[in-house]
């Protein structure tokens, strides 16, 4: 996985309660929240090259994080970094299938950090991080549209429920999976797919 396919799947974590902009003054991800700002720094790995990215950052935003896929070889890492105030977002696969994000670390709270110098210009908002600034908007929608329509191009006739066992997703189970992607198709918001009846709900991109 991919420092860009790694943000994205951080993006479904921090969308909710942050206004998202991505590569701005050398920070991957800045999550502005009322005069709070976050900064996230994403890589494949808790090296000590990004504890000392996310440490420069604590004086331009109040909560300084790494972003990491989890492992079991983190923990002197995790002491370093809870010395320093850092805290660590961590990404972990179950099965192959489920995944989800946790806040193994809380961060310390900055105060005097100086945010002002965040000005973004609109354009800059929601930007696909590893694209030019603006070039592009990536939300959690955007993300499972994608994953939906790449694997009904591969498989066409495919049941919500396979989409559930051989995709990776955020979803806890199939009951809201379903729920969820059969609301999006029959509103429209899902356009490109439709759905066959066939005793099983089968779903097809459409002509």
């Amino acid at each position: 996985m991919t420092e860009v396919e790694l943000a994205k799947n951080f993006i479904f974590y921090l969308q909710d309660s942050y206004d998202l902009y991505f590569e701005v003054n050398g920070i991957d991800i800045v999550g502005k929240a009322g005069n709070i700002l976050i900064g996230v720094e994403v890589k494949t790995s808790l090296n000590f090259k990004v504890i000392e990215q996310a440490y420069n950052n604590q004086h331009m935003v109040n909560y300084s994080y790494i972003a990491v896929p989890w492992s079991k070889n983190m923990s002197f890492k995790n002491d370093i970094c809870a010395m320093l105030g850092i805290g660590i977002l961590t990404f972990r696969t179950h099965n192959g299938r489920f995944w989800d994000i946790r806040e193994e670390l809380k961060p310390k709270f900055f105060r005097k950090a100086n945010t002002k110098w965040f000005k973004p210009h609109p354009d800059l908002k929601r930007s696909k991080p590893g694209s030019p600034s603006g070039a592009g908007v990536v939300s959690a929608f955007n993300i499972t549209v994608e994953n939906i329509e790449r694997y009904v191009r591969r498989h066409p006739g495919c049941t919500i429920k396979e989409l559930f066992n051989d995709t990776k997703h955020h979803y806890e189970n199939l009951s809201s999976m379903r729920g969820s992607i059969y609301k999006y198709i029959h509103d429209g918001v899902i356009p490109t797919i439709r759905i066959e009846n066939e005793g099983k709900y089968k779903l097809y991109l459409k002509d």
